[in-house]
């Protein structure tokens, strides 16, 4: 069995979606990991992440925590001791650069995603409905992430295409128009820390009720409104509110979302383009560009696809 899983992105509404009723724009990018399996003796499963090579077993968990996180949703919900005697090969590395640092197109996401696809279709001889694949994937990759996540980046990786996410304990995601634009992706200076990112925002929410209710209600504003737009200046004109929008929490919890380029051959280019960070803080920029042909990164029209 191969599975192929894209990236992700997020295009607006980066923190509000980890709030139940949050909205953001999430986007499927056509970059993808790969999975295999191959006959074995036991149970096992490799993982190929960028530069590190890891090999995890029931005996070994220590040697994956999200392996370990997939496997015990499975566990619980299939009420199995033992999974099936096959090697499942995971390949991320076309989500790295080839210094090996991530380009946060959500490499644990779609690991997630591929993963329990293919151990649900191992585990019961049916291949699953990626609906009955999206409440297992979130609650293996929200275990793996403390308990958080709002899971745009499993809809988006799984389901493919554009669409409004809204957060939620089981989130919804509702397809929009792919063919309005495409997107080209910028890397930032530095990696930013997710984590130290949400807890900073955390922190403000819960110091500034007022003004996070009133942000709230504009974010998600944008956010319909762009999922509404009809053509690509309308996407566009969505899109450059919710950079100000960032641009201003950012500021407001201290984790800058003013962008710039790892390349500094890249800020000609920006300075034409209508660009945002996405994601936590300014690790990456995402272009909306209205020729495909000169977009390096298309939207991935399918999520994850399999084949025997």
């Amino acid at each position: 069995m191969e599975v192929t899983v894209p990236g992700n992105v997020l295009l607006t509404g980066e923190y509000m979606v980890t709030e139940p009723g949050g909205m953001g724009i999430a986007a499927a990018i056509e970059r993808r990991i790969h999975l295999e399996t191959e006959p074995s003796d036991t149970f096992e499963l490799h993982g190929n992440w960028g530069g590190d090579y890891l090999f995890w077993t029931l005996d070994h968990p220590e040697k994956s925590r999200l392996f370990t996180c997939i496997v015990d949703v499975l566990e619980k919900e299939y009420d199995i001791r033992r999974f099936p005697p096959v090697r499942v090969l995971v390949d991320t590395r076309p989500f790295f650069t080839h210094g090996n640092r991530k380009r946060g197109f959500g490499s644990s996401a779609a690991v997630s995603a591929g993963v329990v696809f293919v151990l649900q279709t191992l585990i019961t001889g049916q291949v699953p409905a990626l609906s009955q694949t999206f409440p297992l994937a979130l609650r293996a990759h929200r275990n793996f992430q403390g308990g958080r996540g709002s899971g745009y980046d499993i809809a988006a990786s799984l389901f493919g295409g554009i669409g409004l996410f809204t957060g939620g304990g089981l989130p919804d995601y509702t397809p929009m128009d792919s063919r309005l634009f495409a997107l080209t992706l910028v890397q930032g200076i530095e990696p930013v820390s997710t984590a130290d990112a949400l807890a900073r925002y955390e922190e403000w929410k819960h110091a500034q009720p007022e003004d996070f209710r009133s942000f709230f209600s504009r974010s998600n504003a944008c956010a319909r409104n762009m999922s509404a737009a009809c053509d690509y200046d309308e996407a566009v004109g969505a899109f450059l509110v919710a950079k100000q929008l960032g641009i201003e929490l950012g500021d407001a919890i201290g984790v800058s979302a003013h962008f710039k380029p790892a390349h500094p051959s890249d800020g000609q280019f920006l300075g034409l383009s209508p660009y945002k960070s996405v994601g936590a803080g300014n690790e990456l920029a995402c272009v909306l560009v209205r020729e495909r042909n000169l977009a390096p990164f298309s939207i991935a029209s399918r999520g994850l696809v399999w084949k025997h």
